[in-house]
């Protein structure tokens, strides 16, 4: 009898720790940019409230089979690589009955792809036991297992190479849900490749792990004596009263978005629920994948917690707001409403949002958007107002989104309201804008200053502003000078610019739209001059320009001088540098290094007198003639 009774001793030490807390999980396959490879992972979800750390695996073993054959090809070895708690989305409304924990286990693998080309494709799977013993809606959830399951295409397609990641979810929420309470769980996917996304309800997979049962792909030698079971796997014992129709009990069944993934559901049963989301990925309306999600949602019974509620008054009106309605504003006035936000509960915290859903959010301000309600009867106001025009028409109103959030757990009431409205301009004549720049055109042929004023004018009286936009430059970038600016009535502004060498490498053209803007916000308040600058480096042959070849320095008046006032201007080839001035044996008599030079032949014979005139890279020689 004793020796019966240490055998059963020794038989229950011998049976592994496994984790009976278990919230849910995925699998993940991600291509690596290179090569073949690609990054396995699992995010395993813990319950670390009533888990047994000495249940966590350091490492664990995901197997892949053909789902034609369902003959295992393969078995990867995966690292616990980190961990993280699973975030409220209120941290004020953590619960000491939920705190959750994603376990993160991960490696990189290489798919051969000489082998994995079955053009049914494949799956990974890993095996666990236990659910977490207080499932609500499971027979014996303690001593039922698990399979965390994903699908992958073939590595190739009609001879070609075929690229994929599988669907990765987003990181859940830790969020308990209230009984009796309208619920939205966002449990979405993403898509590295762009593939459309499906998401239905499947039951949860328990394939063959028991406690007594060890799964596959756990342990000091894994693959080793162990079996990698197949699919089709086992689902989940549901409890009397449950499946998949009826998940969690309530008025409103748990449903997911098959586009979003978004849960949405109404319980009246407290506990704790596991569900499961199949995610599948489609390319060219062809299915290439699938992943499969498990987790739990815990039901608890909540403080009560009203939504706030929400309205909106016009400035100086005697009635509210209605919903549908088209409120007239005019920029004439204080182009404002005001924001009422009251609720029921006493000491709620009110976070106030504010969308323009179809024009620039930064044409609005808005006074307050925190706030406190300290009793019931208390009330929370903030002011709207448009800060700059918004043309548009009667046909098209200007939408406002007013959201007020409260701070209730588990996550916040709300309410919402869409504000329309037509902003009435203010009667105006339009303004004129005009430039000094002769036909708002002008050609640069050398290195040389543009600068001409521009002024606009409003005959109103009206504020205007005036300001310039290069057509598909920025001034800034050419190095142009132009302030932008406001003012009332009349605003006048310089344009300069000095054209760089580099920049007329090339002939170009420059447009420049200078508009000038009034206050009216009516269609027509704007005005627009259009000026066009064409910049070209001209290189003039100075061996074609024709300098004088005499002068008389006889003080009558008329020509007693060497000059040449014709000179080449400078451009960004060639630079006037010097002249100089020989005589007929090559002695240097004269020299000048400014264009406007002038030699008198003072002191000087009469005769034939050489000169050079340097630009640099050309030197251009020539002779005059001094004659009394």
């Amino acid at each position: 009898m004793k020796s019966i009774q240490l055998f059963c001793l020794l038989l229950l030490l011998a049976i592994p720790t496994w984790a009976t807390h278990i919230v849910g999980g995925e699998l993940s396959v991600q291509y690596a940019n290179r090569d073949y490879r690609y990054t396995l992972s699992l995010n395993l979800y813990f319950d670390d409230i009533n888990g047994e750390s000495e249940a966590e695996d350091n490492e664990i073993f995901v197997a892949v089979f053909s789902k034609t054959t369902h003959q295992r090809i393969n078995y990867f070895a995966l690292s616990q690589s980190g961990s993280s708690q699973v975030a409220y989305t209120s941290a004020s409304c953590v619960n000491g009955r939920l705190q959750t924990r994603q376990i993160r286990y991960s490696t990189e693998i290489t798919l051969d792809p000489n082998i994995y080309t079955e053009a049914g494709g494949y799956y990974f799977t890993w095996e666990r036991c236990c659910r977490n013993e207080t499932i609500a809606n499971s027979i014996n959830p303690g001593n039922q297992g698990m399979v965390f399951y994903l699908e992958f295409p073939a590595l190739s397609k009609d001879g070609r190479r075929f690229i994929n990641s599988s669907p990765a979810f987003t990181m859940p929420k830790g969020d308990y849900i209230c009984v009796n309470e309208p619920s939205i769980f966002e449990f979405g996917a993403a898509d590295a490749d762009g593939d459309a996304l499906k998401y239905s309800l499947v039951a949860p997979l328990a394939g063959n792990s028991e406690l007594r049962n060890p799964p596959f792909g756990i342990g000091p030698n894994p693959g080793e004596g162990k079996v990698f079971y197949p699919a089709p796997y086992k689902t989940l014992n549901w409890l009397a009263g449950y499946n998949l129709s009826n998940v969690m009990g309530g008025p409103v069944p748990l449903q997911v978005n098959a586009t979003t993934g978004q849960l949405i559901f109404t319980t009246n049963r407290l506990g704790l629920y596991v569900f499961s989301v199949l995610c599948e990925e489609f390319r060219d309306g062809v299915k290439i994948g699938a992943v499969q999600r498990d987790f739990q949602l815990l039901v608890i019974d909540c403080p009560k917690n009203s939504a706030p509620v929400v309205q909106i008054k016009q400035e100086n009106a005697t009635a509210l707001y209605q919903q549908g309605q088209i409120m007239t504003l005019s920029y004439s006035g204080q182009p404002c409403f005001e924001v009422l936000v009251s609720d029921p509960d006493f000491s709620a915290t009110i976070q106030l949002q504010v969308n323009a859903l179809n024009f620039p959010a930064a044409a609005l301000t808005v006074s307050s958007t925190l706030g406190r309600i300290t009793n019931p009867k208390d009330t929370l106001h903030s002011k709207v107002c448009f800060i700059e025009c918004i043309p548009h028409s009667m046909q098209e109103p200007l939408l406002i989104e007013i959201i007020a959030s409260d701070n209730g757990c588990p996550v916040p009431k709300r309410d919402t309201m869409v504000v329309q409205v037509y902003m009435e301009p203010i009667p105006s004549i339009s303004p004129d804008v005009e430039t000094t720049l002769p036909d708002n055109t002008v050609m640069v042929q050398n290195v040389q200053s543009i600068n001409f004023n521009v002024t606009a004018t409003d005959r109103d009286g009206d504020k205007i502003k005036l300001y310039a936009v290069g057509r598909g430059f920025s001034l800034a970038e050419m190095g142009m000078s132009f302030t932008n600016s406001s003012g009332v009535g009349t605003i006048t502004q310089p344009f300069v610019w000095t054209p760089t060498c580099e920049l007329m490498e090339n002939k170009n053209t420059f447009a420049i739209d200078f508009i000038t803007e009034d206050n009216s916000c009516s269609t027509d308040r704007f005005d627009t001059t259009t000026v066009y600058l064409t910049i070209e480096s001209f290189e003039k042959v100075i061996s074609q320009f024709m300098p004088p070849n005499v002068f008389t320095p006889n003080n009558d008046g008329a020509n007693d001088y060497f000059q040449i006032p014709n000179l080449p201007s400078d451009n960004c080839q060639y630079v006037f540098q010097s002249i100089e001035v020989f005589n007929r044996w090559g002695k240097p008599v004269y020299s000048s290094h400014i264009r406007d030079f002038q030699w008198s032949g003072l002191g000087f014979p009469t005769g034939t007198y050489f000169y050079l005139i340097n630009y640099g890279a050309i030197v251009y020689k020539g002779t005059v003639s001094l004659l009394r």
